[in-house]
């Protein structure tokens, strides 16, 4: 399939699972506890932005002032600032994510019961301890290397031209990581999901275009946080039930 092709096909991947999820009350019953915590968490990180604003004006009119005309000034500074806010929110939403992890896992899940489709389910005590002990290992490296995608995203917000990259790739990083709850059910190493992440890009691009407006718009997004593990989750069915994918 060409670069085109799937960036199309990635684009529809979202509205696919916002259909699934409209359509299964079990999902939308499992959605209620990680959107509360993604809300109060939100509310907090936002809370501590709108506290930080003097010193993002000062730091935004340091840098701007002294390399652009007065004419232009004010819209370099609203469009860093906006640049600011999408890529803080991006940083906000994966720690959010991050706390929220045995209640999105629940979801894929759901949704891969829903859909028949194979995935790791453990017998026994013994096997269930030892499952979700390695889940929660590598929930600890992802969100580790999460962190360290973030930092630098953040920073090249702060510049002209970068921000606007910074802001798709934080996105494409949360398009990812919708996924990657499926993929760890299906008992996929980290290599392997590195690999499914090259292989998928520009579906995984088309994808993260869709995301970034629902994602654009405040508190909206909390509220569709489990229609992105759900599309995920049913992308990834999709990808290793169509191998052409």
């Amino acid at each position: 399939m060409g670069a085109v092709e799937a960036y199309l096909k990635g684009m529809g991947v979202f509205f696919k699972g916002f259909s699934y999820f409209w359509a299964n009350k079990s999902l939308r019953r499992l959605a209620i506890m990680p959107v509360i915590i993604v809300m109060i968490l939100m509310a907090f990180g936002i809370y501590s932005l709108i506290g930080i604003s003097p010193i993002l004006e000062q730091s935004i009119s340091r840098f701007t002032s002294s390399w652009v005309s007065e004419g232009y000034f004010w819209i370099i500074k609203t469009f860093l600032y906006i640049s600011y806010f999408f890529v803080s929110l991006g940083v906000l939403y994966i720690l959010s994510m991050i706390v929220a992890i045995p209640f999105n896992s629940l979801i894929a899940e759901k949704t891969l019961e829903l859909e028949k489709a194979d995935y790791i389910q453990p017998k026994g005590m013994g096997d269930w301890i030892s499952f979700n002990f390695q889940m929660l290992l590598t929930a600890l490296i992802k969100a580790f290397l999460l962190l360290l995608i973030s930092i630098p995203m953040l920073i090249f917000s702060f510049i002209p031209f970068l921000s606007l990259i910074a802001g798709f790739y934080t996105v494409l990083v949360i398009a990812y990581d919708s996924c990657d709850y499926a993929l760890e059910l299906k008992g996929k190493k980290l290599k392997q999901r590195w690999q499914f992440f090259k292989d998928h890009f520009w579906a995984l691009a088309g994808y993260t275009t869709i995301l970034s407006v629902f994602f654009a718009i405040p508190f909206v997004n909390i509220f569709l946080i489990p229609v992105f593990i759900t599309s995920g989750s049913l992308f990834v069915t999709e990808v290793f039930s169509e191998k052409e994918f």
